[in-house]
């Protein structure tokens, strides 16, 4: 519960400080990676400054905020990952929140199923794919929707958006 909060404060945080400038060296600058990823279908891409990885506290947390327009992924999962395809909740704890709209999603080992899938990660960067079926969170949602994607990004303590 407390990382599913953490995950929705991060995305919501993030969308509305899209005008916060990056700060060079960072990541979460343009042509840092990619983030990218469908909702039943439809495309979303992560803005050039809205994506990054971030270690803390022996967890990854990965973002993809569509800067600006409230709508956004995170994806966390404990910093023991190697390549390999991870399930929702599992050893590594993989829990994904999915914010549009102010409403939330979810898939973690409570609610919702599916996998990440880590091709390479490294010190400075992280690359894979996921997907999930996510169930909706809280009043805000309803429904379950589905949510697949790809990223290839950098590790950086810097803001994003």
């Amino acid at each position: 519960m407390t990382r599913r909060l953490l995950c929705m404060v991060a995305i919501a945080l993030s969308t509305t400080a899209c005008w916060i400038p990056s700060i060079p060296g960072l990541g979460g600058n343009d042509g840092d990676g990619t983030f990218k990823w469908t909702v039943d279908g439809d495309s979303v891409a992560a803005s050039g400054n809205g994506q990054g990885a971030l270690r803390r506290g022996g967890n990854i947390f990965l973002t993809g905020i569509k800067c600006g327009d409230n709508e956004g992924i995170s994806v966390t999962a404990l910093d023991t990952m190697v390549p390999g395809i991870y399930p929702v909740g599992g050893a590594y704890n993989i829990v994904a929140t999915y914010v549009s709209g102010g409403s939330s999603w979810e898939a973690s080992s409570k609610a919702g199923s599916g996998s990440m899938t880590v091709s390479n990660v490294s010190q400075t960067r992280m690359s894979g794919s996921f997907a999930f079926e996510m169930d909706a969170a809280g009043n805000s949602a309803a429904g379950t929707i589905s949510v697949r994607g790809a990223f290839d990004v950098a590790f950086h303590d810097g803001n994003i958006c």
